[in-house]
């Protein structure tokens, strides 16, 4: 049997509760530990309380919203390629490209650069390469296999690799099919059966060669994380080329459909993040679980008229900002934690409030122009996008509120 070998990279582990994880560092270095500064702490670290419900309930799970980001990411972006091509006969891959820039780096590289000024000052210009490194890591979107500004960030490179593969692979498939063809992209279910056959494996590898469990060997490798994505795009496909078949398949299973789906998500929320099943078939679970119960709401018919609706509509606005909340968020983790104020269930509700509250603002500062002035110069093509995002009924609330990737 092939020797283990022991994960070594420039992270130091930490415990939260029962669990590892890799170093946070604020914007002026690593977070330090009261009373042991040789020890860095996690933005988790704060809310680890195994005895308590709410962190059961609300904390040791919320890892996953970053595998429903990706699903919900891989069946907007994939539907937006497919309804141009539905639309027009063909994808304009250097706009969508474009757009898709425009939508991402602006805000990000706002964050990264101004966390790199504050560093440099507060060290004064010293051992500057733990300060520029990272930068460059976030500038190529290398994060999820080389140390970003923040660690939360390598979730933004798995989906930036996604948007070049996915594109890419459709491009090909084009220039494959015949002239006048219809539907150039049934080869769809096989790829994803290779990706996903792959990833499975990769993990399984890297569960059995690599100890101890480590995030940066287990969780973050864009090639373990891939099949969620690609899981979508053939629901997408799916979705849009087969639609009568698909919605009727979905109509005839869905009272099977949730609770089957809300079953392969409970793992998460009983399994630590260290299991060994929680990150190799674990993460198929995930995506296939909430995936699941997006196909199935997605045709759910809702009134905004009711409580529920009015719920819906506030996790809209909420959804339209959610990427400058995801990448600001840990700035809020650092202030409340230097104050103490992270210890209880009201520093969790405090946490939610202040990340939306900053989310919502920096967004209307910094991503919002940018997306108005790159619709000027590089409008949308409106009617080929997805009629669940042209238009906004309850259904397309119910999936464009939970992710940042909303054409607007």
């Amino acid at each position: 049997m092939a020797a283990r070998r022991t994960v070594r990279d420039g992270r130091k582990p930490l415990r939260i509760g029962a669990q590892e994880y890799a170093t946070t560092e604020s914007a002026t270095g690593p977070v330090e530990m009261r009373g042991n500064p040789g020890r860095t702490r996690s933005a988790y670290d704060c809310f680890s309380c195994p005895k308590m419900w709410w962190d059961r309930l609300a904390v040791r799970p919320s890892w996953t919203g970053v595998d429903l980001f990706f699903v919900i990411s891989g069946f907007l972006i994939s539907g937006l390629l497919f309804s141009e091509f539905k639309k027009h006969g063909r994808i304009n891959f250097g706009g969508f490209a474009i757009r898709r820039a425009l939508k991402n780096y602006p805000t990000l590289y706002a964050l990264v650069f101004g966390v790199m000024v504050i560093r440099l000052i507060h060290s004064g210009f010293r051992d500057v390469s733990w300060i520029i490194e990272p930068v460059l890591h976030d500038i190529f979107f290398v994060q999820s296999y080389l140390r970003g500004t923040y660690g939360h960030f390598w979730s933004l490179a798995v989906e930036e690799h996604f948007y070049i593969i996915l594109p890419l692979m459709l491009y090909f498939m084009l220039r494959r099919a015949r002239a006048g063809e219809t539907d150039p992209f049934r080869a769809l279910p096989l790829i994803f059966l290779l990706v996903a056959i792959f990833s499975v494996g990769a993990r399984l590898c890297q569960a059995v060669l690599v100890q101890p469990f480590s995030y940066t060997a287990h969780f973050f490798l864009t090639h373990l994380r891939l099949d969620s994505l690609f899981f979508l795009a053939l629901l997408s496909y799916w979705y849009r080329f087969h639609t009568e078949r698909f919605n009727a398949l979905i109509n005839r299973v869905r009272p099977f459909l949730i609770p089957i789906s809300l079953v392969l998500i409970m793992p998460a929320f009983i399994l630590e993040q260290s299991s060994p099943f929680t990150y190799t078939v674990g993460f198929s679970a995930l995506y296939l679980g909430y995936g699941g119960l997006m196909i199935s709401f997605l045709q759910v018919p809702l009134t905004t008229k009711c409580a529920s609706g009015r719920l819906l509509m506030l996790f809209s606005y909420i959804g339209q900002h959610s990427y400058s909340i995801y990448l600001f968020h840990i700035l809020v983790l650092e202030q409340l934690l230097k104050r103490g104020l992270l210890q209880t269930w009201r520093g969790l509700v405090l946490y939610f409030i202040s990340s939306i509250a900053v989310g919502i603002l920096l967004s209307k500062v910094i991503e919002f122009p940018v997306l108005h002035l790159r619709d000027r110069i590089f409008p949308p093509d409106a009617e080929a996008l997805p009629a669940y995002v042209r238009q906004l009924t309850p259904q397309s609330l119910m999936t464009i509120s939970l992710h940042h990737e909303k054409e607007r």
